[in-house]
């Protein structure tokens, strides 16, 4: 799952540095009024707003994998356990019948 995270992560820090340098969002910068690098920051604070909510998206589905896990175990365990007492109460095969 970490490797999602880092892929996430990666892309969102390339996206922006392309959108940042991209000619088309120089020129429309030099139109508007808020300077280059105060929307670079802004575009930065937001892309890692959205890495970390998505962090926090992957460890939840981590927790609830590992709870399914532990529950696919246990039901298991449950099963192996009916399985023995099914076998304890059927009889035993006979071995004398030709």
């Amino acid at each position: 799952m970490r490797c999602i995270q880092v892929i996430v992560f990666s892309a969102f820090i390339s996206s922006g540095v392309v959108m940042a340098t991209s000619p088309a969002s120089v020129h429309q910068d030099a139109k508007s009024t808020t300077p280059a690098p105060l929307k670079v920051q802004r575009k930065l604070v937001e892309s890692q707003a959205q890495v970390r909510r998505l962090e926090r998206d992957v460890h939840q589905q981590e927790l609830d994998s590992q709870r399914a896990s532990q529950r696919l175990q246990q039901q298991d365990q449950v099963i192996a356990e009916l399985q023995k007492q099914l076998q304890a109460l059927q009889p035993p095969p006979s071995g004398g019948q030709h």
